[in-house]
């Protein structure tokens, strides 16, 4: 088991991403698996996975941090803890939630409904650009799905009770792709 981040270069800033990843190699050094998670999106972010332990339901907790630095901001940085726990092939654990699917960009969003904590997870090869909308039509949150095999923890815990939308999208393409997600205490 292998866990740190994918580090990548902005073109318009001089500044370098780190996106939170795991991956599991044979005997032999080849990939089996890998996957990168995120936990919120922009630029100044460095999140990456330190730690992780072996379940004995063949699983694998996963220990990390998320920092967001601005310097336009002065309560930053903005630290938070990350702590996963995957199967044995490296995917989210959601045996105990239910999904709901977006199922042209092949995305899955979990739980629902939740409290605290959703996890969009992409399985498509594009980029998505995703907003999070209230009932009222005001947009809330955006983040970006980078890549294949990525999820994104969404918190929502500081959202009042309700339904939300999230829309998801291709960069430079129209065509939306909606799911319904409901907040409670």
């Amino acid at each position: 088991m292998l866990v740190g981040a994918k580090s990548y270069q902005t073109p318009t800033k001089d500044t370098s991403i780190l996106i939170p990843s795991i991956g599991k190699l044979s005997y032999d050094g080849d990939s089996l698996w890998y996957y990168t998670f995120s936990f919120r999106s922009g630029l100044n972010i460095r999140e990456s996975f330190h730690d992780i332990i072996a379940t004995s339901d063949g699983g694998y907790l996963v220990v990390g941090e998320s920092i967001l630095f601005d310097s336009e901001d002065e309560d930053l940085p903005w630290t938070q803890s990350i702590l996963l726990k995957v199967d044995s092939t490296g995917h989210l654990d959601t045996t105990s939630v239910s999904v709901l699917n977006i199922d042209e960009e092949n995305i899955s969003l979990y739980p629902n409904p939740s409290n605290n904590i959703i996890y969009l997870k992409q399985s498509g090869s594009n980029p998505l650009y995703i907003e999070i909308i209230d009932n009222l039509g005001r947009v809330v949150d955006k983040y970006i799905s980078h890549s294949n095999n990525h999820t994104i923890a969404l918190d929502i815990s500081g959202y009042s009770n309700g339904v939300y939308n999230v829309i998801a999208r291709m960069k430079n393409t129209p065509k939306l792709n909606k799911a319904r997600f409901i907040k409670i205490n």
